[in-house]
């Protein structure tokens, strides 16, 4: 039941925003009555806390784990992208990403937490872009800033997945891949890359 609750809430936070979202609310949306609600969460902001837990407990199962079986840039890159895009594409991650980017403007404790999401992907981002100079696939004088760049637009694309509720459904469809090899693409061309043929969008 708890973990119906933090996903209803959850929910509900990402169709009308966190602040919006009453006790009343929840307990509706769970089937419950708010006496009821409260002998499993003193209270909201209970709700709430122990939803970053549990989301960040689903992040810690995943790897993104960097390819290194990979045969260049492109495919390296490829994947560790989709890695990313397969997890923030459906609920209740997708749920969560899109709630912590709203609440970011109004909340420290979401600032620290879209930090804390933006670092884990930049980290792996930059693992991916050392290993790529170290087989000279690319050519990058400052992988921390190449990291930074690139990391920005991977969670511009995350961004837009999560954003609506269209979201697993636009995962796998050809303007996602499409825009996933763009991004790759023109990573690769930024950094002098030589690129398969045919692959260029």
């Amino acid at each position: 039941m708890k973990e119906n609750i933090i996903l209803k809430t959850l929910e509900l936070g990402y169709e009308k925003g966190l602040a919006n979202v009453s006790i009343l609310d929840i307990a509706t949306a769970t089937d419950l009555r708010k006496s009821s609600l409260y002998s499993h969460f003193r209270s909201k902001e209970e709700i709430i806390q122990s939803m970053v837990v549990h989301c960040h407990a689903l992040l810690a199962e995943k790897t993104f784990l960097v390819d290194f079986k990979a045969k260049d840039a492109q495919e390296l890159l490829v994947s560790l992208v989709e890695s990313f895009i397969e997890t923030f594409a459906e609920p209740p991650l997708s749920h969560y990403y899109a709630v912590v980017q709203q609440q970011r403007l109004y909340d420290k404790g979401f600032a620290a937490t879209a930090h804390d999401l933006e670092s884990m992907i930049t980290a792996r981002v930059k693992v991916a872009l050392e290993y790529c100079v170290q087989r000279s696939w690319l050519d990058i004088n400052d992988t921390d800033a190449a990291g930074e760049l690139f990391s920005s637009a991977v969670q511009n694309c995350i961004a837009k997945l999560a954003a609506t509720p269209e979201a697993a459904i636009a995962l796998g469809c050809e303007d996602t891949d499409w825009e996933l090899n763009r991004l790759v693409d023109s990573l690769l061309m930024l950094f002098g890359a030589n690129l398969n043929p045919g692959f260029s969008s």
